[in-house]
Order: C-alpha cells, then structure tokens, then sequence
C-alpha cells in the first residue's frame, strides 16, 4: 500500500495488489494546494507481506496569484452629479491569475450611468469574469454613477481567483 501526505492535510492512502519482485510500478498523484508557501509532501510505501517500508518527503514551493484592487474616481460630489471611476486589477503575484470573478456592491440610491462591456447587472450588484491577468499585469474598468442620494456611500469590489487569495478593495 501506498500514503501520500502533504502537511497540513490529511493521508491518502492507495491499495496496489502484489508487486513480483525485481519490478517496479509508478505511481501518479494530484495534488491541488489551496494556499501558498512551502508544503512537505511524504510518501510511503509499505509492504504487508515481508515487512518492508520505503520512504520518501519532498518540499514542494506552492506559489499563486496576488490580485490587488484599487479605485480611482473623486470623494466629494453634489447631489445628482456623475461620479467617473476606474477600478484596476493588478496582478502582483508569482503565477497568473485564473477564472477571475468581480462583484461590486452598489450602495442604494445610486445609480450605474455607463457600464463596461462584459459586466452585468444584477439588483445592486455588478458582476463580470476576468478568465486571466498576467504577472505584473493589470487590467482597468471605467464606471459612470449619479450620486443622487446625499450621503456617504461605499462602492466595494470583492474578487475571487482560482490561483490566488480574494482580493477587496472600497472607495467612499
């Protein structure tokens, strides 16, 4: 039998049947890491029938994406003007950025002037994929909103990647 461990995790374990001595069998594994860093990976072979175990760790150096997101647009308005804003996704990680997901939260009382192409409205949520940025690279949106509400109103940017941590970021 075969355990594969990669810690923090939990074992898995594979049933291989009798192996005629003299011969050799290969073994493939998936690993899928869910956070950055340095992770041991162990495995261990172990033989029930003549008492014989083979070990074997690696450090595996998991690296991902880094999404930063940032407003650009004014804090002050008067009732009932348009409000230009342009959100920038940069991607300062080691890996490009994957099957990207944005929502912006729209405060209420606000409303959206101009939309981007690809982004979709639903209630007071923005919503649009980015399927990759590159290392380095960084992608921008511009945004009309007439503030017709007076007040102090939060516009908040929450995004999701399949190669890295969520990123938020807020303008008021």
């Amino acid at each position: 039998r075969i355990l594969l461990q990669a810690s923090p995790g939990d074992v898995s374990e594979e049933l291989l049947g009798d192996l005629p001595p003299g011969t050799e069998r290969v073994v493939e594994a998936e690993l899928t890491f869910q956070q950055a860093g340095k992770v041991e990976v162990s495995a261990k072979a172990i033989s029930e029938s003549s008492n014989v175990e083979a070990s074997r760790k690696i450090e595996v150096e998991v690296q991902h994406s880094h999404l930063v997101a940032t407003w650009d647009g004014p804090a002050e308005f008067y009732q009932g003007n348009i409000g230009d804003y342009i959100l920038t996704l940069e991607n300062r990680g080691a890996i490009e950025a994957v099957d990207n997901k944005c929502c912006i939260t729209i405060p209420e009382g606000i409303e959206v002037v101009t939309l981007t192409p690809g982004v979709s409205r639903s209630k007071n949520q923005l919503r649009w994929d980015v399927p990759r940025i590159e290392v380095g690279k960084s992608l921008d949106w511009k945004f009309q909103f007439a503030m017709n509400v007076s007040g102090d109103h939060q516009f908040t940017v929450d995004t999701t990647s399949s190669t890295g941590e969520p990123a938020q970021a807020s303008v008021q």
